[in-house]
């Protein structure tokens, strides 16, 4: 292309010169977006990274936290097993020795209660009291039954007997 006039040529100059800065511009431009998407790119790797590395560190705590509470629990276990084993053992020695005990007080109590029963059969004392106390008990059961059989006599004279007319008969004949 020809350009013929020289206000022509400057304002081309002109115009190249503002598209060459604008082309610069872009360029630049360009490049600090491709700055900026590798350094967001970087940013974002290296988040990532740094949030597998916390995700492996709490899983290895998690592990090591796990691996410690089961340790402990077991050690407390074993603890609480040679605890159980020993009151096992001490209740096994305890009985065995409240066997001893037991057989060697049946041993004194039979030998006391032997005596004691020996003590008994020889004494003679307050024999008389009882029984007394055995026949007068008996006297009284005697007379409730007595009292029984004749009630019926002395309520009514259903066989033929009065208790008042008979009374009156008595007196009849020893006043006359």
């Amino acid at each position: 292309m020809k350009i013929k006039n020289p206000k022509n040529i400057k304002n081309h100059e002109k115009v190249n010169v503002e598209n060459f800065k604008k082309l610069e511009n872009e360029k630049s431009l360009e490049k600090e977006n491709l700055k900026k998407e590798s350094l967001e790119k970087e940013n974002l790797e290296n988040f990532e990274k740094e949030n597998i590395k916390k995700e492996s560190l709490e899983k290895e705590n998690l592990e090591n936290f796990e691996k410690e509470t089961l340790e402990n629990f077991e050690k407390e276990n074993i603890k609480s097993f040679k605890k159980l084993e020993g009151l096992k053992n001490f209740k096994n020695n305890l009985k065995n020795i409240m066997k001893k005990l037991k057989i060697s007080k049946i041993k004194k109590n039979k030998f006391r209660l032997n005596n004691e029963i020996k003590s008994i059969m020889k004494e003679n004392t307050g024999q008389g009291a009882a029984e007394y106390i055995l026949l007068f008990g008996g006297v009284i059961v005697i007379s409730i039954f007595a009292l029984l059989i004749y009630r019926g006599y002395f309520e009514s004279s259903s066989s033929g007997l009065n208790a008042s007319n008979d009374i009156a008969d008595v007196r009849n004949a020893m006043n006359s």
